[in-house]
């Protein structure tokens, strides 16, 4: 959840696809009342407010009866307030399902009091009430000035109470790495995918980059299955054998035609490392 800021939106958006995102509709509404005054006419301005709260509180409803309100009371409401329609438009319409609540019954994305006070205290003792900063210095005060700050706090607190927690460093596993990996790939495709929609874009680098890439990565991938095969057949412990896949997986990490002309070699020398004799 988030507030209805196009840029966070966008951001998210990008880096995880995949991702739902809802907005706050405390937010929401907040938003609308800031831009009402673009709407000339009193009794349409009340009415698009009225319903614009029913529609981002009221989840006692099915989408379709909420489609239906929402183009009665404020789609064909406002279609004659020009500067008012487009602000909503480019707001608002075209991502209804971030701030309907009829769209996701069992959640009200209100905001939440607990982490509000928590960031209201960041933001303002720690970053010392500045609201728009660089976010090279964000960063650096965030990892030299908050975060041992907070950790510090932490420290004393467990020392005054004499409380030890027990802290277990865990190895990553081949499904955390296969996860990360997902989201990594969905980005980037998303990515270029915004590329080719750009009317302006010049193809044909990419074209170049996708030929035969199809091939090839199936290619990579029947190698790697066939290196899964051999492993199993020493009857390795799971653990053991996420642990050999990960160091698979890291070599992975170059150009499809290197992986292709030196995987054979890379594959004899894992062996001989980790003693896997035929």
């Amino acid at each position: 959840m988030s507030d209805c800021a196009l840029n966070i939106f966008n951001g998210i958006r990008n880096s995880f696809p995949e991702c739902n995102i809802f907005w706050c509709a405390l937010h929401v509404i907040r938003a609308l009342k800031k831009n009402l005054s673009k709407i000339n006419d009193e009794e349409i301005r009340s009415e698009v407010e009225k319903f614009m709260n029913i529609l981002c509180y009221y989840r006692d409803c099915t989408e379709e009866d909420a489609a239906k309100m929402y183009k009665e009371h404020i789609i064909d409401k406002i279609q004659d307030q020009l500067e008012f329609n487009q602000y909503f438009t480019r707001q608002w319409d075209i991502h209804k399902q971030q701030w309907i609540a009829a769209a996701r019954p069992n959640e009200l994305t209100v905001v939440n009091n607990v982490s509000e006070s928590l960031f209201k205290k960041i933001k303002y003792h720690d970053f010392g009430c500045v609201k728009n900063q660089r976010i090279d210095v964000f960063v650096k005060n965030l990892l030299e000035e908050v975060a041992p700050n907070y950790f510090y706090r932490i420290k004393n607190d467990l020392l005054q109470t004499g409380f030890i927690p027990s802290i277990r460093i865990r190895e990553p596993r081949l499904t955390d790495y296969k996860t990360k990996l997902k989201r990594e790939v969905q980005s980037r495709l998303y990515q270029v995918l915004n590329f080719v929609q750009n009317q302006e874009a010049n193809l044909n680098p990419l074209r170049f980059l996708l030929e035969n890439a199809e091939e090839k990565l199936s290619q990579i991938n029947e190698k790697i299955q066939n290196s899964i095969t051999y492993l199993r057949s020493f009857e390795i412990p799971n653990e053991l054998l996420d642990t050999y896949m990960l160091e698979i997986n890291e070599f992975c990490y170059n150009s499809p035609d290197y992986i292709l002309e030196h995987f054979e070699g890379f594959l004899e020398d894992f062996k001989e490392k980790n003693n896997l004799i035929d």
